[in-house]
């Protein structure tokens, strides 16, 4: 299971998300979970990263894709995906990853927003168990995941558990935050949508 870490937003009183009835996820045509992938020369990798979105077991979701001025051939790969799911967003000039995020969200159409590191991948579960946990759970507005990380090849292969205190809210999380106790990647954290624009996103 994933661990999760919540913290209610003060900004706006929580509301339950329009995609959801009764704890269950409603396909309304509408995505209701977007992932925001921004890729700057990762040509080797991000076609791994898209494929793990693609074999969640969740299927009611966008990929948006932010090329951030490219220049190695990521282009012509990402010209090359064929699923109506992704949609390709293209900036003429670096800007950096916060920036190609803030382009990503600001053209997401899910409530809960997601975001996976282009030399990142997901656990194909790893949409159905954020859904579920936002669904079940109304006042949740952030969630960090517990996750894996793999450094090195063969012999060299080092693989790490960051396993994050599950259930800290209010007080209990922001000490958890400062304290350094969370492991916080990107690719780890899922947001409403809503609650991320309130605070400025990136």
């Amino acid at each position: 299971r994933w661990a999760r870490i919540s913290e209610r937003h003060r900004m706006a009183p929580p509301r339950v998300c329009p995609s959801l009835f009764r704890g269950c996820w409603v396909w309304s045509g509408v995505p209701a979970i977007s992932v925001v992938l921004p890729v700057f020369n990762r040509a080797q990798v991000v076609s791994r990263a898209i494929e793990s979105v693609l074999a969640q077991s969740f299927e009611e979701f966008e990929l948006i894709v932010v090329d951030d001025g490219s220049s190695d051939g990521t282009a012509a790969l990402l010209a090359q995906q064929t699923d109506s799911r992704i949609r390709i967003l293209t900036v003429p000039r670096n800007g950096g990853a916060c920036a190609a995020r803030n382009l990503g969200i600001g053209s997401a159409r899910g409530d809960l927003v997601c975001f996976l590191d282009s030399d990142d991948v997901y656990l194909r579960s790893k949409l159905e168990v954020v859904g579920d946990l936002f669904a079940a759970e109304p006042e949740l507005d952030l969630l960090i995941d517990s996750f894996v990380c793999r450094k090195g090849i063969g012999s060299r292969n080092r693989i790490k558990s960051n396993r994050n205190p599950p259930g800290l809210s209010g007080r209990e999380f922001r000490a958890a935050l400062f304290e350094r106790r969370i492991a916080k990647a990107t690719t780890a954290i899922s947001v409403r949508r809503r609650a991320l624009c309130e605070v400025g996103c990136f």
